[in-house]
């Protein structure tokens, strides 16, 4: 059934904490992650050098940890959350040899609206210098804010801004503005 097929293969292993004052109650924790994860594909791959690779793989970091909390009950997620991120893929294959990203997201920011979100986010992707991989710019970097509106129990308004320098790694195109709006379902 799986003869000839190619395989793709991806396992994480990851750690969870609560930080800050440990009460009885858990009420006064600072809930934080860390996961450490590594993929492999066996299938063939075409080089920027115009060779071809029988498999390729990558492996990725990322830690958050919530930094302050508003309320003390367990169940009122208000509060600010900062994340950071870090992964690598074989740079003669694949576009993007190193990802790191970071940033945060509040919870309850504006007063009366609990659960809304506001996030900022920076992303850097370092691209391929392989001879072949056609990047003029050695990265692409992508500063996004986004603010997530709890419309009702089932719906949310996304507004998002992305700026976007060296987009595709080119250098002859300018860096980009990009806005959104999305509406999420969820039933």
């Amino acid at each position: 059934m799986f003869r000839g097929s190619d395989v793709f293969a991806i396992g994480k292993v990851g750690w969870r904490w609560n930080a800050g004052v440990a009460l009885a109650d858990d009420s006064a924790s600072l809930p934080g992650r860390f996961a450490a994860g590594a993929w492999f594909h066996n299938g063939q791959f075409d080089r920027f050098d115009g060779a071809t690779q029988s498999g390729t793989g990558g492996v990725y970091l990322l830690v958050d940890q919530t930094i302050f909390r508003e309320s003390d009950d367990p169940e009122d997620n208000q509060g600010l959350g900062v994340f950071a991120q870090y992964g690598f893929a074989d740079p003669d294959v694949s576009q993007i040899a190193h990802h790191l990203g970071t940033g945060f997201t509040w919870t309850g920011a504006i007063p009366g609206r609990d659960q809304d979100a506001l996030g900022l986010g920076l992303s850097w992707a370092g691209l391929s210098q392989r001879p072949g991989a056609g990047f003029a710019e050695s990265f692409e970097l992508s500063t996004e804010l986004f603010y997530s509106v709890h419309a009702s129990e089932f719906a949310l308004v996304v507004f998002d801004l992305q700026h976007i320098v060296n987009p595709n790694g080119r250098n002859d195109i300018s860096d980009a503005l990009v806005g959104t709006l999305r509406l999420i379902l969820a039933y």
